[in-house]
């Protein structure tokens, strides 16, 4: 009876370690479930909204401007900010519009909100202003929230690793009745 019960114990162990290294190696390679902490990203995203992040696209290529993506600050914090400027690009906002390497470029994420502020949106900036390099160098991307106004983004801490990228915000999650599939696609007007 005792060597039953041991065997039991010892199948039922293997089986918990099975499923334990199946999960483990689903998020790894396929993503993850993280909160959306703080104001930064509203009105897209708001604090507590749970959102499933993949790994997946960033295996297959770096992320693309406008993507909303997740990754671990130097304190070990996940943070969720828009990707703006790429390796190569130059950066400045200037009346409230955004200029890539020279070039006015829509934020359409923003249209609306930025109609509702007398003031700019966006502070005007350039990157490199602080006495960084002008153009953002290979291996790193320029992040800002969508929240201009109270964000701590790349304006703050600088530009983002790329090996420091967790993965791609994909779909919106909770709450429930503001599911989203592709959440970098999210609008203020989906948000109210």
């Amino acid at each position: 009876m005792t060597k039953l019960i041991f065997q039991e114990t010892i199948s039922l162990i293997k089986w918990v370690l099975f499923f334990l290294c199946i999960m483990f190696i689903f998020r790894l390679l396929f993503g993850y479930v993280c909160e959306v902490n703080g104001a930064s990203m509203n009105p897209t995203l708001a604090d507590e909204d749970r959102l499933i992040v993949s790994r997946v696209p960033y295996y297959l290529h770096n992320p693309e401007r406008f993507d909303v993506i997740v990754f671990k600050s130097q304190d070990g914090r996940d943070f969720v900010k828009r990707v703006i400027g790429l390796p190569g690009d130059t950066i400045r906002y200037e009346n409230d519009q955004l200029y890539i390497n020279e070039q006015a470029m829509d934020e359409p994420f923003l249209e609306k909100i930025k109609s509702q502020f007398r003031e700019p949106f966006t502070s005007d900036f350039v990157f490199g202003d602080k006495g960084n390099e002008s153009i953002i160098p290979e291996g790193y991307i320029f992040v800002l929230g969508d929240n201009r106004q109270n964000s701590m983004d790349s304006r703050e801490f600088g530009l983002v690793p790329l090996d420091s990228i967790q993965g791609k915000a994909l779909t919106r999650l909770a709450p429930f009745d503001k599911l989203v599939w592709n959440v970098s696609e999210v609008t203020y007007a989906e948000t109210e």
